[in-house]
């Protein structure tokens, strides 16, 4: 496993308090009341199990391994109640957003990725062998957009923190995924 997606597995459990648990967490969580009818009606079509959402964010393209796929579903099922948005660092082709998406459907979530592969920007701390220019450019901003029709979803196209400088204030967040692998993308996160 790369150290970087050590440090990124890390870096969730540690900043949402997520513990990886047999029953998923659903003994201890209550979910949040929907507000309106149209609201209870779009949270139960979007409804999925893990194994559904899972199965589908394979199917999309995702490098997270099962169960930190499951440390991410559970951070958000235990913060039901917690108001946020959520937000993902590393996107690639959008499989773990796809998963972040179906844990928690109403919620805002923000997409921060080049989309064109590894930048060509200060590396002192990177390997470039393991890290090229270029690397993760089989995917697009377009192509992830598609799979969020309708949802509130905001794709944030660019190199990190560069690409959330106009967040001011930056809004609350509930979870932060961080699957960034160059080092400075990292740090600023």
């Amino acid at each position: 496993m790369r150290p970087s997606a050590l440090t990124a597995l890390a870096a969730i459990a540690l900043m949402a308090g997520s513990r990886y648990s047999p029953d998923g967490g659903r003994a201890k969580r209550e979910p949040m009341p929907p507000t309106t009818a149209a609201a209870r009606a779009e949270m139960e079509r979007d409804a999925m199990t893990f194994e559904e959402a899972w199965l589908e964010a394979q199917n999309v393209g995702t490098l997270l391994g099962q169960e930190r796929g499951r440390v991410l579903w559970d951070a958000l099922q235990q913060r039901a109640m917690v108001p946020g948005d959520v937000v993902e660092l590393g996107v690639y082709k959008g499989g773990s957003a796809l998963l972040l998406h179906r844990a928690a459907p109403s919620r805002q979530l923000h997409l921060f990725d080049t989309f064109t592969g590894h930048p060509d920007v200060d590396r002192q701390y990177d390997d470039r062998a393991a890290q090229p220019v270029g690397r993760f450019a089989d995917t697009s901003a377009n192509a992830v957009s598609a799979l969020f029709t309708g949802a509130p979803v905001a794709i944030h196209v660019g190199v990190f923190p560069a690409s959330a400088a106009y967040w001011h204030p930056a809004p609350q967040i509930v979870v932060a995924h961080v699957d960034a692998d160059l080092y400075e993308c990292r740090a600023a996160s």
